[in-house]
């Protein structure tokens, strides 16, 4: 199933390797920083299942960010360190919204269905009670 994430994220230059940086890799240093970046992501969202993006989603932000930092820490053309980064929309196959959808749907029915059952079984339960109270005060009402 093919999903896509939109990530942002902030860097800052090593100051001490900003010589460096522009030796290794000119102008483009930013488009090799994003890929780096971007590989990493790709990287670590294959093991990651899609519910825990709704469910998780912070816990995930921090792994993505990790991923990125790490992976430029070990590419030493990058000469970056990471700033800031979130995750923006998630967008899911139409497939995967309509199950989601039917299942959240399917839940509350079910819960729905619960209600419904214990309404009746505590409106069969206050019936008994009640006629065992009224058959009561007539068979004392009897006896006096």
């Amino acid at each position: 199933m093919t999903f896509t994430i939109d990530a942002n994220f902030t860097y800052l230059l090593k100051q001490a390797e900003v010589g460096q940086l522009h030796e290794e890799l000119a102008s483009g240093y930013k488009s090799v920083i994003v890929y780096h970046a971007k590989d990493a992501i790709k990287n670590m969202a294959g093991s990651i299942m899609l519910e825990e993006y709704f469910e998780k989603r912070q816990s995930i932000e921090k792994c993505f960010a990790n991923a990125a930092s790490w992976h430029w820490k070990d590419s030493m053309s990058t000469h970056c360190t990471l700033d800031q980064f979130h995750i923006g929309w998630i967008c899911t196959p139409e497939s995967f919204a309509e199950r989601q959808l039917e299942s959240c749907l399917q839940n509350e029915h079910n819960d729905m269905e619960l209600f419904l059952q214990k309404a009746q079984f505590d409106q069969e339960n206050t019936t008994v009670e009640g006629s065992s109270i009224h058959l009561e005060n007539i068979f004392w009402q009897k006896r006096r």
